[in-house]
């Protein structure tokens, strides 16, 4: 059975053990003790973390990153479409649509999980570098779960009305009351403070790709000031960074070294992912069937397939020579719609299992970076974007652009780009309701006959998602977004 936010906060306490202190993937059974007895040390706090990086898993593993290209012009569906989010690819969901419950519910666990170390960290004793390492990941779980949420549930951020803009609520603490919605401003202004506390005060500190670290902080920082519009801000972020880890982070330049990023999981690109264990092939896996179903006998299964149709489809966006096209995309023989191009870009580690096709979620990469960089260069008028711009393109093989003619043209550039970067890992939807662009899915060869058509305007009410129908009725004073 669903519940409210109240009873994320209400489990998140007897919860927060569901994870081993040995290892966040370690699987232990639920132990349902208050959080006075759990958190009595600060051995209790660290074990306590595990289940906040539990619970980022269960955001983002699987549907986490998935949905969010299925809701643009980046797929289509097959001739063989089994409805899979059939509401969210047609755009006709409401507010009892589990893809939006799921984000809700997972998001508020992660932070609940988070306020209750954070109530009590400080007055542990125990070593201080440990302390503020725990305190570090908790406010960027915090911070990072509040950012999730409000880009999905609220209107992007405009400056005009961000502070009347109905948000989400920010919760600081495990109090059982009732939550009403913070405006778009306060939330974006609470979990920039909450970032900047972790890297002002130097919470987080090594380069372990797999838990949260300064670096990922900062990233997440930068992403944060681009939304809000803070162009400055976002080209400080960028040099802060470079400052500290030029020599740990970049972009692979090898094109070996980039397939790597995808095949292997690992490179100097990747400032975190979320590790899977080779035994947890049922989640991982997901993955790779979901965009490819390649264990259908007669060949693959996609349930959705990139656009193809040689005008606005995503692969005619790229150059023949660009090296993303074959990290990318592959030519498949599908189970009945004979040889198509598939996405590829999760085919799986085979040094974690290879008969699993289990692929580690690479959620920060170090592009992301460089693009923001150049977006906030592009917005204050700053020439310097198309080289944040072609360190990129020439790294992938792909032509570097001479010159910009102007701001558009350059924020044109850097939005497809962005587009090319990262496909199939959740950011072009965002890109797009941020841009206020729409968008328009025409049919290909291979699709489904009916079902491949639909334009999306950039007033459809849908591009802000419906609070959950679970928490409407369990909390009487959240209100319900336009349209729902």
């Amino acid at each position: 059975m669903k519940k409210t936010i109240l009873y994320s906060l209400v489990v998140s306490i007897v919860l927060l053990l569901t994870v081993s202190c040995e290892d966040f993937l370690d699987k232990q059974p639920y132990t349902a003790v208050s959080d006075q007895v759990a958190l009595a040390t600060l051995a209790d706090c660290e074990t306590a973390l595990n289940g906040v990086y539990a619970s980022i898993r269960g955001r983002y593993l699987s549907e986490g990153l998935s949905v969010y290209d299925i809701m643009t012009d980046n797929v289509v569906v097959p001739a063989s479409w089994r409805n899979t989010y059939l509401q969210a690819y047609r755009y006709d969901f409401s507010a009892d649509n589990d893809v939006m419950y799921n984000l809700w519910f997972n998001a508020y666990i992660c932070i609940a999980r988070a306020n209750n170390i954070l109530e009590v960290i400080d007055s542990k004793e125990g070593d201080e570098a440990a302390k503020k390492r725990i305190k570090g990941a908790c406010l960027t779980a915090r911070a990072w779960a509040h950012f999730d949420l409000i880009r999905a549930f609220a209107k992007p951020y405009d400056p005009v009305t961000a502070s009347s803009d109905p948000g989400v609520p920010y919760v600081f603490t495990t109090t059982l009351d009732m939550k009403t919605r913070n405006t778009v401003q306060e939330v974006y202004d609470y979990l920039i403070a909450d970032l900047r506390t972790v890297v002002d005060e130097q919470l987080l500190t090594g380069s372990n790709i797999n838990y949260l670290t300064d670096a990922a902080a900062r990233l997440l920082l930068s992403r944060a000031y681009l939304y809000v519009g803070e162009d400055q801000s976002v080209i400080q972020e960028y040099t802060n960074f470079q400052a500290l880890y030029a020599s740990t982070y970049g972009v692979e330049t090898d094109t070996a070294e980039f397939r790597k990023v995808w095949t292997d999981d690992t490179g100097k690109e990747i400032i975190f992912r979320i590790p899977i264990a080779s035994n947890e092939f049922l989640l991982s896996r997901s993955m790779r069937n979901f965009w490819l179903g390649d264990d259908q006998p007669g060949g693959a299964k996609p349930e959705f397939i990139p656009t193809k149709n040689g005008t606005n489809g995503l692969y005619d966006m790229y150059e023949p020579g660009d090296a993303r096209v074959k990290i990318f995309f592959s030519d498949m023989e599908t189970a009945k719609e004979g040889t198509q191009t598939l996405v590829y870009k999760y085919m799986g580690n085979a040094t974690l299992a290879s008969s699993y096709n289990i692929n580690e979620l690479k959620i920060f990469r170090y592009p992301e970076l460089v693009l923001n960089y150049a977006e906030a260069l592009a917005r204050t008028g700053n020439s310097n974007a198309v080289g944040a711009v072609n360190s990129i393109r020439q790294a992938r093989l792909a032509t570097p652009y001479v010159s910009f003619a102007d701001r558009n043209d350059a924020l044109e550039k850097i939005y497809l780009e962005r587009r090319l970067e990262y496909c199939f890992e959740g950011h072009y939807w965002h890109d797009m309701k941020r841009y206020k662009k729409g968008f328009e899915r025409v049919t290909q060869p291979g699709a489904h006959p009916t079902m491949a058509a639909l334009t999306v305007s950039p007033e459809d009410f849908h591009w802000v998602w419906p609070i959950p129908v679970e928490e409407i009725n369990g909390n009487t004073i959240i209100e319900q977004n336009p349209g729902y």
